[in-house]
């Protein structure tokens, strides 16, 4: 299971896995959001990174850049240095 709130702090959404190993999501604004988390962490183990360590450093990057240019969000993918040294996973993810 997964809870996040997307954009708004007070709306919180859980996405769980059915006994048959497919998400539910009750809307096409859903539908959309989850395949942009679940992208993000595949891509994250693609890369050997820890997906909870990954979005934990984008959640507070993020927010927190002053300027949004194209040189600070390639800071924050998952092949640039320090995010690789940060989030970088200790244990082994099986073939999918």
């Amino acid at each position: 299971m997964f809870l996040f709130c997307g954009r708004r702090s007070d709306r919180f959404k859980l996405l769980y896995w059915d006994g048959d190993g497919w998400l539910q999501s009750t809307s096409l604004e859903g539908a959309r959001t989850t395949g942009i988390f679940l992208g993000i962490i595949r891509t994250a183990k693609a890369n050997q990174l820890d997906p909870g360590k990954y979005l934990t450093f984008l959640f507070e990057r993020l927010p927190n850049l002053e300027v949004l240019t194209a040189d600070a969000l390639d800071q924050c993918l998952p092949w640039a240095e320090e995010v690789q040294q940060l989030c970088r996973a200790t244990y082994t993810f099986d073939k999918q």
